[in-house]
């Protein structure tokens, strides 16, 4: 990641699951994880410092230049705004199409005003 532009905006990379990366100060990167397996593999990168260690949790001061190394141990994804394309992309997809429809629907689509609540059902 060498010669990468490195701000708040693009190092926020989270997973619930595994840890999170945040921005720590104006050099440095922190990642936070509650999965103990995880403390050693994260440890053993070089340039990551301990910086506090608890019992089910650390945090970890590392460089940017580890950012690629240390996001792939926990396993992280960079997280979208609710306003991007990929977010509206998904939102937007049309409902799928089922051979069986739901209660008082019909196979073309088209809701059934004649059919009640436990009308059609066997």
């Amino acid at each position: 990641m060498t010669g990468a532009n490195i701000t708040p905006a693009t190092t926020r990379k989270t997973t619930p699951a595994n840890g999170q990366i945040e921005w720590f100060d104006g050099r440095d990167l922190a990642v936070y994880s509650d999965r103990p397996r995880l403390f050693a593999k994260l440890w053993a990168i070089p340039g990551v410092r301990r910086h506090q260690t608890g019992d089910h949790e650390m945090r970890a001061i590392f460089p940017p230049e580890a950012l690629e190394q240390v996001a792939g141990v926990i396993q992280a994804r960079r997280r979208r705004p609710p306003g991007s394309t990929a977010h509206l992309q998904k939102v937007a997809r049309p409902p799928v199409q089922s051979d069986f429809g739901g209660l008082g629907s019909r196979r073309d689509g088209e809701s059934n005003p004649d059919m009640g609540p436990s009308e059609g059902r066997p």
